[in-house]
């Protein structure tokens, strides 16, 4: 097996924050092999010792850049074949890295994700269709930009995330509108599923959630400049209908 490069971007402010991102590196270490564990501090003002142990690689901003140009920076580092970007509120089950490098071996596969959670199970073992306890998760059937795969090889040919998206919101899905664009798949993998305590790194005041709602909008607006459409109606929704076509079966 050729080496995964896992690119964890991280800005921590408070120690709850820290604490899920040493159970999100504990994850992965006891679930990968030959691999290379990067984490991009985002400027934390606290933590940084601590990030540092938890790292193969450590980098770190000076000031907060935000998603694009934080993941970017660990995928230059990243010297594997196969590069995996990994929200730090996520924690993964044994054989997701088997699974996602077989679906990246396949010629026209551009990126993989696996299929997410919000609730966390603790036996990843069962297929999918025959688990009692699949409700909570026939919720999230879409591409995960919180955990994703793509080689060296797609990064080369199609180039790294758009900074011109600041801080974070549609960098991700104007990624995987370049793939399409790109005639290249994505997969959203049924085999294995993450979970994700997804908001659990937002911990903001109302100042800063009005702030972000703003940065969100003026994202959305050049994502709709840049392709001509919105990806709520347009784009995403094309997306929605590729993966169906790798879907093993259908929500119930």
């Amino acid at each position: 097996m050729q080496k995964t490069s896992i690119i964890i971007p991280c800005w921590i402010i408070d120690k709850s924050l820290l604490e899920l991102t040493k159970e999100c590196v504990d994850s992965l270490r006891r679930t990968t092999k030959n691999y290379e564990l990067i984490i991009v501090d985002d400027g934390s003002p606290m933590g940084v010792s601590d990030l540092k142990k938890l790292a193969d690689i450590y980098i770190r901003n000076r000031k907060n850049l935000g998603f694009a140009k934080t993941v970017n920076k660990g995928w230059q580092k990243a010297t594997g074949k196969y590069i995996i970007t990994c929200n730090n509120d996520i924690l993964v089950p044994p054989g997701w890295q088997e699974i996602m490098i077989k679906w990246l071996n396949e010629p026209d596969v551009g990126a993989v994700s696996l299929i997410n959670t919000r609730d966390k199970i603790t036996d990843n073992s069962q297929p999918f269709d025959q688990r009692q306890d699949r409700h909570v998760i026939e919720g999230g059937c879409y591409f995960h930009g919180g955990f994703w795969g793509l080689t060296r090889e797609t990064i080369n040919k199609i180039g790294f995330l758009d900074e011109r998206f600041i801080q974070g919101g549609y960098e991700d899905i104007d990624y995987f509108y370049r793939l399409i664009k790109a005639n290249l798949k994505l997969i959203c993998s049924f085999e294995r599923w993450i979970w994700h305590k997804e908001g659990a790194t937002r911990k903001i005041t109302e100042e800063k959630r009005l702030l972000d709602e703003k940065i969100s909008e003026e994202n959305l607006q050049r994502f709709i400049k840049k392709w001509h459409n919105n990806p709520h109606t347009d784009c995403w929704f094309k997306l929605n209908e590729i993966l169906v076509e790798e879907y093993p079966f259908k929500n119930k």
